[in-house]
């Protein structure tokens, strides 16, 4: 599960910082100190239309609860947002579901050919 999460991240962080759009932004968020973290937001904009995503980044590993996981250890998590056209465009497809499944086997299918 920790894996999977790690392998979300990095496929968000990939989508946002690799592909044809226009990065409007990263926008640091001020954290105390004693919480040992970093927070930034990056904004992007696909076919005219926005996406962002919040970035939480832990020093160490902590316990997180995730939506789809449940608990986990984890040392970063995301929040994906985007305009509510772009994910029309998605659930007309009807493959919401799907292209999550096919993400996961995508990135676990990367990780064995890597090891």
């Amino acid at each position: 599960m920790i894996r999977i999460l790690s392998y979300l991240i990095f496929f968000t962080l990939g989508m946002l910082l690799f592909r044809p759009i226009l990065l409007e932004a990263v926008e640091n968020i001020q954290l105390p100190e004693d919480l040992k973290a970093r927070a930034f937001v990056i904004k992007s904009e696909k076919d005219g239309l926005w996406e962002k995503s919040l970035i939480i980044q832990f020093s160490e590993r902590r316990r997180v609860l995730s939506t789809n996981d449940g608990f986990l250890d984890a040392l970063a998590v995301v929040n994906h947002s985007a305009h509510p056209l772009l994910w029309e465009r998605v659930c007309k497809k009807g493959k919401t579901k799907e292209v999550m499944k096919d993400i996961k086997k995508k990135n676990c299918k990367d990780h064995r050919s890597k090891e």
